[in-house]
């Protein structure tokens, strides 16, 4: 997992714990993203899956957010599969500013996996930034669709 270098990797007793109990890199989310890029690559070439939070921060109010394009650019320009993924409960656990979880359920939903090779079709019809945005949206309404049917059952 890719973890905001700011926020996880503060001190090196952050760091330290963060990398040791849950595995997370650091990524710089507001610098260089083609650091992000290849480190991202790397941790899939050596066979392991890449979990990202599309939000680039929890949620402030439980709900989901709109996602950032960083999702489709590598998506993209790695060119592997975006799986959907609604995670509830987590805010009701351990909301934004608090630092110990609660007891509290916690679910995981997947949706259909989305192929790029139809989103990277489209490169000759438009800009990259605007495929990568296009790719997030998508991503946004299956995500909030997964939730909308867990909702209703």
């Amino acid at each position: 997992m890719l973890g905001a270098r700011d926020y996880f990797f503060r001190s090196r007793l952050n760091a330290w714990f963060f990398r040791t109990f849950f595995r997370i890199l650091p990524l710089d989310r507001h610098g260089d993203f083609g650091s992000g890029l290849s480190l991202a690559q790397e941790v899939m070439k050596d066979g392991h899956p890449l979990l990202i939070y599309p939000e680039g921060t929890r949620s402030s109010d439980g709900q989901v957010h709109s996602f950032r394009p960083g999702v489709g650019l590598l998506g993209v320009e790695l060119g592997v599969p975006i799986v959907p993924c609604l995670i509830q409960g987590t805010f009701t656990s351990l909301p934004k500013r608090k630092w110990w979880p609660k007891r509290a359920q916690v679910s995981v939903t997947f949706g259909q996996p989305m192929d790029m090779d139809d989103f990277r079709a489209q490169l000759s019809e438009m800009s990259r930034s605007r495929l990568y945005r296009q790719i997030s949206s998508d991503l946004y309404r299956r995500v909030v669709s997964l939730a909308d049917a867990s909702s209703s059952s």
